[in-house]
């Protein structure tokens, strides 16, 4: 319990910390990438476990940071590592495709239930860390948000 309370506590210092952020490695940024593809999935199986308003906070947040990685960190940073190569982005991109289905296969098997678990919220609050988050303040608080959710919903199961 009081592990959980520290960590919260982290939750709310990180994401509203207004220092600039290290850009991520393309390998962090994906796996943060992956993550979320598992999040997604999570999110939809643990519809039967959670009240629906409680999913819904959490999908918020989670869907604006995952369009963020997606659309804004990912192209951004294949385009550095290509250099201007149009086949060697394109296959990067395939490489990134079949590594995140290896991320969600490897949470499905550490995760066998449909329940949402603390280790969650450290996961992404640790992409933050790295320097995966939208400087968009509103996106800030619905991660957050969705972060806290968590916790307390994984507090119930």
């Amino acid at each position: 319990m009081k592990y959980l309370r520290v960590f919260t506590v982290f939750i709310g210092t990180l994401i509203f910390a207004n220092t600039v952020l290290a850009e991520p490695s393309l390998r962090e940024a994906q796996a943060c990438q992956g993550a979320m593809l598992f999040l997604g999935d999570r999110l939809d199986k643990a519809e039967d476990f959670y009240p629906a308003r409680s999913i819904k906070l959490v999908r918020k947040g989670l869907e604006e940071y995952s369009a963020y990685i997606d659309n804004d960190v990912m192209p951004a940073l294949i385009k550095q590592y290509a250099k201007g190569d149009s086949a060697k982005q394109s296959k990067l991109e395939s490489q990134i495709d079949k590594a995140n289905i290896n991320i969600v296969n490897q949470y499905n098997q550490r995760y066998q239930d449909n329940h949402l678990y603390t280790d969650f919220a450290m996961t992404i609050n640790e992409c933050a860390k790295q320097g995966v988050i939208s400087q968009d303040p509103d996106a800030q608080e619905n991660l957050k948000a969705s972060l806290l959710e968590i916790i307390e919903l994984a507090k119930k199961s």
